[in-house]
């Protein structure tokens, strides 16, 4: 027969039962706290995939932070590079005014000790923690600050901000509250970087408008395969008259009546494009003389480059379209102007070559005769007839000879002799 258990033994077991209840218990409550977190976390995801803006989405943030940790206060502290400090951006259950306007520099309190050290913490009381250095105590006393937690938002190796969840009264926040403010800071880390990869893109778009709409230039990209433009900026209806739909079913190709490379007139149209579609072409520039839609001629310079696939396969040129016309037309006049003057030069060196010529018979009679009465009469002469004599013949030669300079001159038309200092 079995002995009965004495009483120390039943009180023992009851209390080990209670002691096993007590810890399923506890068991089912952490169990039923971390389904709700995770109900929670779940239904903050979906709501993330709403369309809503940054401030909307960091509001939901917050408000989801108090309800699924339980928390009084809930707030995103923002880092601002400028002034290296942190700002309060997104806020909920927040009641003063100077804890609302408080900044915090990088480095300073639970929230910059977590950006610093890039990991969470946890503190049980505010103002009692030693391990950092905070800010006003007194602000965080008006605000009632006890227990909290406070976790970084990063990307990579650059700090967003900071998540925080604070109580006014003592609370043991575990681990598991940790993480899952770490997850939801994910989220907002996500959000903030979207944000501000759009924000970047529609200001790229912004500028890239701002110059295809202002420029008078077009930007254009060909498809070799169809010869055709698969974008042009919207300056080509000032260039043609043609709008780019209108192009694009019209085909450029059939505005353009010559085509002028550097160092080449009149190339075909169709040897281009072989040497394009061949990959004979890498930096393009090229002439058009084009017919506008009003018929009016214009000549527009084409400067491209290479369009590649990511797999490294020749697809294409991406260019630029120019209004030459104004430089075609100057250009075109100094080619004038300089046939011009070399009409005029010539005949002004056949003039110089002629009057030297003719103009050197009459002074070779003038000095003849001032040689003859010099040997004839040189005794009769006075001094002063003899000094005028001289002189006559000593002009006649400098003048003989500055024609004979002159005719030399206008037969040279390439290598000009070097201008050099003369006695006259």
């Amino acid at each position: 027969m079995a002995k009965k258990p004495s009483y120390e033994e039943l009180k023992q077991k009851l209390a080990d039962l209670q002691s096993e209840i007590l810890e399923r218990r506890q068991v089912e409550t952490d169990l039923e706290n971390e389904l709700r977190k995770f109900r929670g976390l779940y239904d903050l995801a979906v709501a993330m995939t709403s369309d809503r803006s940054l401030d909307e989405y960091l509001q939901l943030i917050v408000n989801k932070c108090r309800q699924i940790l339980r928390s009084e206060i809930s707030y995103i502290a923002l880092h601002d590079e400028v002034q290296d400090d942190f700002y309060k951006h997104t806020l909920s259950g927040i009641q003063t005014e100077a804890f609302r306007n408080l900044r915090l520099p990088f480095g300073r309190g639970l929230g910059g000790m977590a950006a610093r050290m890039r990991q969470g913490y946890i503190v049980n009381d505010y103002l009692a923690e030693k391990s950092f250095d905070g800010p006003d105590d007194q602000i965080i006393a008006d605000e009632g600050i006890i227990s909290g937690m406070a976790v970084p938002i990063q990307t990579g190796t650059k700090n967003l901000g900071v998540l925080y969840v604070f109580n006014r009264t003592k609370t043991a926040f575990s681990q598991s509250d940790l993480d899952t403010l770490f997850l939801i800071a994910n989220l907002a880390s996500v959000e903030i970087n979207r944000k501000q990869a759009e924000d970047l893109l529609r200001e790229s778009e912004r500028r890239f408008r701002f110059m295809v709409e202002t420029t008078g230039d077009v930007i254009y990209r060909l498809h070799y395969d169809s010869m055709t433009y698969d974008y042009l900026s919207p300056g080509i209806s000032n260039l043609t008259g043609y709008y780019p739909e209108e192009i694009k079913t019209l085909g450029f190709s059939n505005l353009v009546t010559r085509i002028d490379l550097p160092g080449k007139e009149d190339v075909s149209a169709e040897v281009i494009r072989k040497d394009r579609l061949a990959g004979k072409t890498g930096e393009y520039r090229a002439d058009y003389l084009i017919a506008t839609k009003t018929g009016t001629p214009k000549w527009l310079r084409d400067h491209s480059f290479p369009w590649f696939d990511d797999l490294g396969k020749l697809v294409g040129a991406v260019g630029i379209l120019s209004d030459v016309t104004g430089y075609k037309r100057a250009e075109a006049l100094v080619r004038q102007r300089t046939a011009e003057l070399q009409r005029s030069n010539q005949a002004l060196q056949d003039f110089a070559f002629i009057a030297s010529h003719d103009m050197k018979e009459p002074l070779r009679k003038v000095i003849s005769f001032g040689n003859m009465l010099r040997q004839k009469y040189n005794d009769s002469l006075e001094q002063t007839g003899n000094d005028y004599l001289n002189r006559m013949l000593d002009a006649a030669e400098r003048m003989h000879s500055l024609l004979t300079g002159l005719l030399e001159y206008s037969r040279v038309t390439t290598n000009p002799e070097p201008f050099r200092e003369v006695d006259v």
